[in-house]
């Protein structure tokens, strides 16, 4: 069982997506527990998004799964788990669907802190954020955000030691010509509409 609101999506419909909880009209209300297998079928149904990164230590298999294309990391959501060497991974999953014009469910079972970091980490790297303004942004979009110490940790020593060389990668990876922009037009909208120091963007 996991909660309905269990999760952050990455929207391409909009050049520069959109990080929050699905739409209510669109997913059980918060309040309410539904089975993962049903909530899946729903998102594939009406959203119509078929990247998945499911970030958690349960192990069972939906059948829901084998219609879309999941990325699947098992990890606890404790301070000493390391959640970055998850990143290239899933910053690869991400974009890759991103680049597709595809929108991207990224949960874990309370979408409070192993989302919201793979979320961070994609946010920094691709979308040109700060730490703080990935968090900040994220926050606004979904105020129960709150990766763990251990998780907010790691965020900051990548972005000090591994970051650049990840987005680097990912250019020759996809090609500097579809990374580039993709890139151009993120950087354009958050300075239009952010600026250079904040990130309370809204759709």
């Amino acid at each position: 069982m996991v909660t309905s609101d269990s999760s952050l999506v990455i929207d391409a419909t909009s050049p520069y997506g959109r990080v929050g909880p699905p739409p209510p009209t669109q997913i059980p209300p918060p309040s309410s527990r539904s089975h993962a297998l049903f909530s899946l079928s729903r998102f594939r149904s009406r959203l119509g998004k078929k990247y998945i990164v499911s970030v958690h230590d349960l192990t069972a298999h939906h059948p829901a799964h084998d219609q879309l294309k999941v990325l699947k990391i098992q990890l606890s959501d404790c301070s000493s788990a390391d959640i970055s060497a998850h990143f290239a991974a899933t910053n690869q999953f991400i974009h890759g669907a991103r680049l597709k014009h595809a929108a991207v469910l990224v949960h874990c079972l309370a979408g409070v802190s192993r989302s919201a970091t793979v979320v961070a980490a994609y946010l920094m790297t691709l979308c040109d954020m700060s730490f703080f303004n990935a968090l900040t942004f994220m926050s606004r979009k979904r105020p129960v955000v709150n990766p763990n110490f251990g998780f907010r940790m790691q965020l900051c020593t990548y972005a000090d030691r591994n970051m650049m060389a990840e987005r680097q990668r990912l250019r020759e990876l996809f090609g500097p010509p579809a990374f580039d922009a993709q890139w151009a037009i993120d950087r354009a909208i958050t300075r239009s509409k952010v600026g250079r120091s904040s990130c309370a963007v809204v759709w």
